[in-house]
This record gives C-alpha cells, sequence and structure tokens, in this order.
C-alpha cells in the first residue's frame, strides 16, 4: 500500500496544501496516512484527517504513527478512538 507522510504542521495555515497533495496521492486508491512527523495540529487538520479516513469512499486506509501532540488533538476533540483504531507503527515511512 502506498504511504503518504502528513507533515509537521497540519494546521489551518496549511491544510489546503496537504488536501491537494492527498488528492494526488489518492489518484490510484487510498493511502496509509504516516503521521510521525506531526507536531503542530489543529481542528482543521483533524477534520481533514477524518474526512479522508472516514470519507465514502475513504482516502485513507489507515493511520500509522500518531505523535503525541496529535494524539491529545484527537481525544481532545473526542476522535481518539475512532481515528486511532488501526494505528500502527511502520518500519519505513515514504514522503509524499
Amino acid at each position: 500500500m502506498q504511504r503518504f507522510t502528513l507533515p509537521a504542521q497540519l494546521d489551518i495555515r496549511h491544510v489546503a496544501g496537504v488536501h491537494e497533495a492527498l488528492k494526488a496521492a489518492t489518484a490510484d486508491g487510498p493511502v496509509l496516512l504516516v503521521a510521525s512527523a506531526v507536531e503542530r495540529v489543529d481542528t482543521a487538520g483533524v477534520q481533514l484527517l477524518a474526512s479522508a479516513l472516514l470519507g465514502e469512499p475513504p482516502a485513507a486506509a489507515g493511520l500509522a504513527d500518531a505523535t503525541p501532540p496529535l494524539r491529545e488533538a484527537l481525544v481532545s476533540l473526542g476522535l481518539a478512538e475512532t481515528l486511532l483504531a488501526n494505528d500502527t507503527p511502520t518500519v519505513s515511512t515514504a514522503s509524499h
């Protein structure tokens, strides 16, 4: 499965660019979202992840390597259980 590495800044200032890159990366089907680099995330970033993971059809097949800041944001917004259900560490990450 193709992987899409999320950037360090997943906030309102960067979410539009990430969305465009994600759309291009998912042209051939769902990707695994690798979150090991995420340092800053806000509600807009979480909304993008929720849309990718829960949309019909989903753009992402799962979320891996969620960092503490991302986990905290998901808990704060009540989405940790839903979006981290399949969070697993990855061995190797490829950039988008």
